[in-house]
């Protein structure tokens, strides 16, 4: 599994309440074979994507997924 290292330590504010800070085997594989990529986004440009796609989608999911909206955009 990837994650971000031993000596990684989060900022003491939360961020968007996410504390887990590693990838599924699965995941960390298919990004070792680079099939995908990691992306980063402010957390704030995040949270537009999700008012955006709830508004036209006319429903919200789990906001621990609110992040592939981002990507999607």
């Amino acid at each position: 599994m990837t994650t971000l290292g031993h000596s990684f330590v989060p900022p003491s504010v939360p961020a968007g309440g996410l504390r887990y800070h590693g990838m599924a085997p699965l995941i960390s594989y298919l990004y070792q074979l680079k099939l995908i990529k990691a992306q980063a986004a402010h957390q704030t440009a995040v949270f537009k994507s999700a008012i955006t796609f709830a508004r036209s989608e006319g429903y919200y999911t789990c906001s621990r997924n609110i992040s592939c909206y981002k990507s999607i955009n």
